[in-house]
C-alpha cells in the first residue's frame, strides 16, 4: 500500500468520525431543529443577583420590569441575524401575551449594532421588553457563546437555569413543571 492510499483511508477514517461525532450532538436534543447544545441541568442552578439585574436592564426600559412579579422569567440572548430566534420570538409573543401572569420573557438581543435591534423592531414588534445588551447586563450572566441562550429565572428559588438552544413549547411546559399554558 502506498503512503497516498494511507493517507486516503485515514481522511476516510477521520472523516467517519467526525460525522458519527455530530450525529450524536443532534441526537441528543432531536426536538431542536438546528441540533444545538442540550440544555444544563436543571440540577445545577447559577446564583443570581436581581437587584444588579434590575439597575442593569431598567435604565434601558420605557416600563421598568420586576423579576418578583412572576415565578418564572426567561431572559433570552438573541440576535436579529439568527434564524432560530426569530422563530422563538413568534413562540415568545403568544406566551407572553397569553401567560403574563405566570411568566415574564425579557428579550437581550447580543447584535453588534443597537440600529439592528431598533430596525428589527420597526418591522418584527415583539410584545414582551427588548434591550440591547450592556456590559452591565453582559456581566451578569455566563459567556453567551451561541444564540439563542436563554437564562431561566425560578422567584421561589432565587436561582437561574441556563438553556442554550431553541426553546420550543414542549420545553416551556417542562420549565413550567409539566403545567399546561
Amino acid at each position: 500500500m502506498t503512503i497516498a492510499n494511507k493517507k486516503i483511508i485515514i481522511g476516510f477514517i477521520i472523516a467517519f468520525i467526525v460525522a458519527l461525532n455530530v450525529y450524536a450532538l443532534i441526537a441528543k436534543n432531536p426536538e431542536s431543529p438546528s441540533g444545538s447544545m442540550p440544555p444544563m441541568s436543571r440540577d445545577t442552578p447559577l446564583s443570581f443577583d436581581v437587584d444588579a439585574f434590575h439597575r442593569a436592564v431598567n435604565p434601558h426600559l420605557s416600563s421598568p420590569i420586576d423579576l418578583q412579579k412572576s415565578p418564572i422569567t426567561i431572559m433570552t440572548f438573541w440576535a436579529t441575524w439568527c434564524p432560530s430566534c426569530k422563530k422563538e420570538n413568534i413562540l415568545f409573543n403568544t406566551v407572553y401575551d397569553t401567560y403574563k401572569d405566570t411568566v415574564q420573557i425579557i428579550g437581550i438581543s447580543v447584535d453588534s449594532q443597537k440600529s439592528d435591534l431598533d430596525d428589527y423592531l420597526n418591522k418584527t414588534p415583539l410584545v414582551f421588553p427588548v434591550v440591547h445588551i450592556t456590559p452591565d447586563i453582559a456581566s451578569l450572566f455566563e459567556d453567551i457563546i451561541a444564540v439563542p441562550t436563554h437564562f431561566i429565572y425560578i422567584k421561589s428559588a432565587n436561582t437561574l437555569q441556563k438553556y442554550v438552544g431553541m426553546i420550543d413549547q414542549n420545553t416551556l411546559r417542562a420549565i413550567q413543571n409539566g403545567g399546561d399554558w
